[in-house]
């Protein structure tokens, strides 16, 4: 998932807050994950405020979910350092990851087909992969959602 609508960049970027609009996204997003998603579950967040506070929104709404803080999945990370960090946190189970572009389309590429750049996310889109490897091509699309918020 791609993390909800931020303030304009100001200050630091890591410190972008999200808007009002941000805050209902991400409960929406949040809303239909629980949907889809019944089982306790990793919530892997980037350290980036408007990344933390998303997870926050999805855990209101399902609060069977791990929060885990993940230092190297942030917009200027490597996916290699970021898949590197998933897989430790991962440890076999259902994780949601809320990160940033580029890096959540090169992820979800790398998964889906093998390349390392793919689709870009709107802001706060969620998408659900079945995969039983952290693997490139081993991740097959279910659903993907857009809050309208």
């Amino acid at each position: 998932m791609r993390h909800a609508e931020a303030e304009p960049l100001r200050l630091a970027d890591s410190e972008r807050a999200l808007t009002a609009r941000g805050h209902r996204q991400a409960e929406e997003a949040g809303r239909w994950l629980s949907m889809k998603i019944s089982q306790p579950f990793i919530l892997a967040s980037s350290p980036y405020r408007r990344a933390r506070e998303t997870a926050a929104e999805l855990q209101l709404v399902m609060p069977l979910a791990a929060l885990h803080i993940v230092e190297r999945i942030t917009p200027e990370d490597l996916l290699r350092n970021a898949l590197s960090e998933l897989e430790a946190v991962a440890n076999g189970e259902v994780v949601v990851v809320v990160t940033h572009m580029p890096l959540v389309a090169g992820l979800a590429g790398w998964l889906e087909h093998g390349v390392m750049t793919g689709s870009p996310f709107s802001l706060a889109e969620a998408r659900l992969y079945d995969l039983d490897l952290l693997g490139p091509s081993q991740a097959r699309l279910l659903d993907r959602f857009v809050p309208v918020a």
